[in-house]
C-alpha cells in the first residue's frame, strides 16, 4: 500500500511537457552586474483557487484578492541581486508583450522578431539583455485527470471522500540576450504537495490545515500555501539569474 501511494503521489506532481519545437542551442555569452539589464515584471495581486471535485458538477475556480506582492517581491530581489545597473522598463513605457516575443527561434536560429523596439532597446536604453517576469496558467496532471490552473495559488483535489492539496506557481519568466541573440524561458515545474490523508508529513511540513469552507477560504487559511509558493518563486528567480549572469 506504501508502495502504491508513494508511486500515485509520484504520478500526481508530473507535469504535462508536450512535445515543442527543438530550440537553438544558446550561444556562449557574457553578462554582469556592471551590464545594464532591463526588466519588467507583470504579477497580479491576486490568488487563484482551482478545486477538482468528484463530478464535473463539483468543479470550480475561485479569485481571492489577498495582497501577496509578489511583484515587489521580485522586484526586490532583483534589485538587491543584480544593483544599479538595472533598468525598470515599465518606466519607459514598455509592457510585457512589448518585448515577450522580440527574439524568437526560426530554423535552428535565434533571429530578431521586432526589430523596431530590439534597435531602441540598444541605441536607447544600451541593455545587455532583459528578463520579464509574468502571470501563465499551468498545465497540470493528476492521475488520471487533466487540467488548467489559472494561475498562483491553491489546487485541491476531493475525489471520492479524499481531500489533497497542492500550491501552485503560476509564473515565468524570460532572459532575453540581446548581443550575442538567446532567448530562455523558465517556469518553476513542481506543483508541492502539502496536504495528503495518507501521508502526515505532508501536513506536519507545511502547516497546512483544510478550509472550513473550501468555497470561501480565509487569508489565515491561505498561509501555508502563500508560504509554499514565495518558497519555489525563490527558486524560480534563483535559476532565471542563473541564465542571465553568465
Amino acid at each position: 500500500m506504501k508502495k502504491f501511494t508513494i508511486l500515485i503521489v509520484f504520478l500526481i506532481l508530473l507535469l504535462f511537457t508536450g512535445c515543442g519545437n527543438v530550440q537553438p542551442e544558446l550561444p556562449t555569452y557574457s553578462i554582469s552586474k556592471q551590464d545594464r539589464i532591463g526588466y519588467i515584471i507583470d504579477i497580479k495581486n491576486k490568488v487563484e483557487h482551482t478545486h477538482m471535485g468528484t463530478t464535473i458538477f463539483n468543479n470550480f475556480d475561485k479569485t481571492y484578492k489577498y495582497k501577496w506582492n509578489l511583484a515587489n517581491y521580485i522586484d526586490n530581489s532583483l534589485q538587491n541581486k543584480l544593483g544599479s545597473n538595472l533598468v525598470d522598463l515599465s518606466k519607459h513605457g514598455y509592457k510585457v508583450d512589448d518585448v515577450k516575443d522580440i527574439i524568437s527561434a526560426n530554423d535552428n536560429k535565434w533571429i530578431i522578431s521586432n526589430k523596431t523596439t530590439y534597435n531602441k532597446l540598444l541605441s536607447e536604453l544600451n541593455l545587455k539583455a532583459i528578463v520579464i517576469f509574468y502571470d501563465a496558467p499551468k498545465s497540470i496532471f493528476l492521475y488520471p485527470y487533466s487540467y488548467e490552473t489559472k494561475g498562483t495559488g491553491l489546487l485541491s483535489h476531493h475525489v471520492i471522500g479524499i481531500k489533497r492539496y497542492f500550491t501552485v506557481l503560476g509564473v515565468k519568466s524570460t532572459v532575453f540576450v540581446l548581443n550575442p541573440l538567446a532567448k530562455v524561458e523558465t517556469e518553476d515545474k513542481i506543483v508541492e504537495i502539502i496536504y495528503d490523508p495518507l501521508i502526515s508529513s505532508y501536513e506536519e511540513k507545511s502547516g497546512f490545515v483544510i478550509p472550513s469552507d473550501i468555497e470561501n477560504i480565509t487569508e489565515k487559511e491561505f498561509e501555508p500555501v502563500k508560504k509554499s509558493n514565495i518558497t519555489h518563486l525563490d527558486i524560480l528567480i534563483g535559476n532565471t539569474l542563473d541564465y542571465l549572469l553568465k
